[in-house]
């Protein structure tokens, strides 16, 4: 499945962080965000520098950096 619309894909992530919010409360909101920056974002920049199409990117950034995070 390709990821087309990043309008979609950006307001996947608004619903998510916002159910987050909902059901942890700011700080379960600090703690998705904070996930996100530390762990996923630099899989991600240096995943963009390979030759990989943009949702291989995403896909490959979420698992390796929950993966490698947790070592």
């Amino acid at each position: 499945m390709k990821l087309d619309n990043r309008m979609l894909a950006g307001i996947g992530v608004v619903v998510g962080l916002a159910l987050g919010a909902k059901l942890f409360g700011f700080p379960g909101l600090r703690t998705l965000v904070a996930m996100l920056v530390i762990f996923v974002l630099p899989s991600y920049f240096i995943l963009r520098n390979f030759d990989l199409d943009g949702d291989e990117v995403v896909f490959l950034s979420l698992f390796m950096g929950l993966s490698l995070g947790s070592l």
